[in-house]
């Protein structure tokens, strides 16, 4: 009966990609600023090693899920999209002598493997609202502990704290937010900023009670991060939902 789901269901391989992916960076975050003392292996990061295994447990999942190649062209298009704006961006990276890791080369097989196998609509809306659920618990979790000083919080220096407290508009510093702008569970608050904007956009493309969650956590976590690029980006992100989406 399990080998069964897996055969059918995209799901799988769906949540073992999303927790690679959402894992990784937090474990990275924890062993960088909370707990130095998770181990390395063979002189890799956390945030190296679990991605790994996950995406490898994934590359099973997916091999055992009979999907179809998709016949949509405009998923088609759009996929397509992703590889030549990542392809585009490679030499930019490059250029710009950017610090990256080599997983950014799985990116390809990623969107290849959405092409391949494409999941049906009830698999994408779990595995959006599983992206969701666990992102809130991420930045809930992660403030929550801060503000009962149970682990640090990033520390940006006096000379950055003073530029934010000056040149960014803080509604909440001193209440759920810090003085400054908040790093958040990615280490920085554009990164943490970009995860509440993926809130902002599920909580307006889903229809269930979760969408309420998603929009009250994204919106402060915005506000306290004080990250433009990222608000910009949930403005974006709704609009397009709002013109295209059904």
């Amino acid at each position: 009966m399990q080998l069964q789901a897996l055969r059918t269901s995209a799901r799988p391989y769906l949540f073992t990609v999303i927790a690679a992916i959402v894992f990784s960076k937090f474990l990275q975050y924890l062993w960088q600023y909370v707990w130095p003392e998770i181990p390395l292996i063979y002189g890799q990061a956390p945030g190296i090693y679990v991605k790994a295994g996950l995406i490898v447990l994934a590359a099973v999942l997916w091999l055992i899920y009979r999907g179809a190649r998709t016949r949509d062209p405009w998923l088609t298009v759009f996929l397509g999209t992703l590889i030549v704006g990542w392809i585009a961006l490679m030499p930019i990276t490059f250029i710009h002598n950017d610090g990256v890791t080599y997983d950014k080369f799985l990116y390809v097989p990623l969107v290849a493997a959405l092409w391949l196998k494409p999941p049906s609509v009830r698999d994408l809306y779990a595995a959006f609202t599983f992206l969701g659920w666990l992102i809130v618990g991420i930045l809930v979790g992660t403030r929550s502990a801060e503000m009962l000083g149970l682990i640090p919080m990033v520390d940006v220096g006096w000379w950055l704290l003073r530029f934010e407290t000056t040149n960014y508009w803080l509604p909440l510093a001193g209440t759920i937010g810090p003085e400054g702008r908040w790093p958040g569970p990615m280490g920085h608050n554009a990164m943490t900023g970009n995860a509440a904007a993926m809130l902002v956009v599920l909580a307006v493309a889903m229809r269930t009670r979760s969408r309420w969650i998603f929009g009250v956590v994204g919106i402060l976590t915005l506000l306290i991060t004080a990250s433009r690029g990222s608000q910009l980006g949930a403005l974006v992100g709704v609009a397009a939902i709002i013109l295209l989406g059904n």
